[in-house]
């Protein structure tokens, strides 16, 4: 995607994921993080259209953020990423990752 079509700035992430999508895939690597999405490198195949419930440990703060996202484009061959979109662009838990974010960009 280019750049011009990105609402939100892409960081690196640092921090724990937890990915809840299909039975037995696991997340293996976080990548292009924003306030709007991020993508995900899985050890299996996923569907464009999948909902999923993306969990983020935040280094600076205590409590897990979830935040429900919407897959919206999958590699379909190893590796398996996988392009997520939240589906909240204003919930607290989507505004607590973007003043997170926040501190990279400076």
């Amino acid at each position: 995607m280019s750049d011009e079509r990105r609402r939100h700035p892409r960081s690196s992430f640092i921090g724990d994921i937890k990915y809840s999508g299909s039975d037995g895939i696991s997340c293996l690597d976080i990548h292009d993080v924003s306030a709007g999405g991020l993508r995900l490198c899985l050890d299996g195949c996923e569907q464009p259209g999948t909902r999923i419930i993306v969990s983020l440990l935040l280094k600076s703060h205590p409590d897990r953020i979830e935040i429900p996202g919407q897959i919206v484009w999958a590699r379909q061959a190893p590796p398996y990423d996988i392009g997520i979109r939240f589906l909240e662009d204003n919930s607290p838990a989507t505004t607590r990752l973007q003043s997170y974010l926040e501190g990279f960009y400076e």
